[in-house]
């Protein structure tokens, strides 16, 4: 952090604190009979917003939080700031979220703002809200939360009629579905629907096959040869070019090497293909994942080589992503 970086935010911290004391000088007030309660609330929540801004150039995240919740409550206590409440609960649920401390502070913060935000109708808000804690259960490594969560937010795309919006969300949680959980069934189910509906577009047609091309993946994860074969069925009878793909192929191919139980055979398929189209971490997992159900094979040699892996097969060297 520069000099001049420093300054500014100790000059912002140093506000954000006399803000804060002008805020409670405004609480205690005197007012007769009641009248000017409302004002009263009304001037000390801008200046805890006001601070909580302050804060929040300062980085000082825990104070922020603090301030925005101060100024969300006197905010509701006015009667018509329902507004501004609402954008001080959510903004003090993102510097708790910064702070990096206590997650569940956050959290339940920005539940709350969710929670509103539905009640209000502003649904787009609300969807980044719960983004937010989706990221913070990723963050813990709550893999159950973030799965919840990311499908609550597809839910909602899907409730605001914007299908592309929560194909996006689904596909986040086959990610995690598969590298995090091992749930390879229930990601590639979510792979397979995302491919069954861009078929039902000319310009989601070409991607679909990448997404059948997932789905497979995942089973090949799962050893299950049996759902592989009709996996492939099924892909065949959604896209009927896709059974002329070379991602179908090498699919057929691996399943066949599995029921052979052939460790050399599936090491050439996945060198083949990778020679052509070179795959990427994801589906080197996947691939490997598969393998573990063959039985070790001694005629198959590994030499590490960096990230890449040298597989060599009899008198053959082939170049893999870690495959073997």
């Amino acid at each position: 952090m520069s000099t001049m970086t420093s300054t500014m935010q100790d000059k912002a911290k140093k506000r954000g604190d006399e803000l804060i004391i002008e805020a409670n000088a405004c609480l205690n007030a005197y007012v007769l009979f009641g009248f000017g309660k409302s004002t009263k609330h009304r001037e000390a929540a801008d200046k805890f917003k006001m601070a909580g801004n302050s804060f929040k150039i300062a980085q000082a995240w825990d104070h922020c939080g603090d301030a925005f919740l101060k100024a969300n409550e006197h905010y509701n206590l006015t009667g018509d700031d329902a507004l501004d409440a609402l954008t001080c609960l959510d903004e003090a649920g993102q510097a708790y979220k910064k702070n990096k401390g206590d997650n569940n502070i956050a959290l339940s913060v920005l539940r709350q703002a969710v929670d509103t935000y539905n009640l209000d109708g502003r649904f787009a808000r609300g969807l980044k809200a719960l983004e937010s804690i989706a990221e913070i259960h990723e963050t813990d490594e709550n893999w159950e939360g973030a799965v919840e969560t990311y499908e609550q937010i597809a839910q909602l795309a899907l409730n605001d009629n914007k299908p592309s919006q929560a194909n996006k969300w689904h596909l986040k949680m086959a990610g995690i579905l598969s590298e995090k959980m091992e749930a390879y069934a229930d990601a590639g189910e979510i792979f397979k629907n995302v491919g069954n509906q861009s078929m039902n577009s000319n310009l989601g047609k070409y991607a679909a096959k990448g997404y059948y091309f997932q789905y497979l993946c995942c089973l090949i994860a799962t050893g299950d040869c049996v759902a592989v074969e009709a996996g492939l069925e099924s892909c065949k009878n959604t896209d009927y070019s896709f059974v002329s793909s070379r991602e179908f192929e090498f699919i057929q191919r691996l399943n066949c090497a599995y029921l052979e139980l052939d460790n050399q055979e599936y090491a050439q398929a996945c060198a083949d293909f990778d020679a052509i189209s070179p795959l990427d971490p994801w589906k080197t997992t996947m691939l490997l994942k598969g393998r573990s159900h063959i039985p070790d094979d001694e005629s198959t040699t590994i030499v590490s080589n960096h990230a890449l892996n040298e597989v060599v097969v009899g008198d053959d060297t082939y170049d893999d992503y870690d495959l073997m």
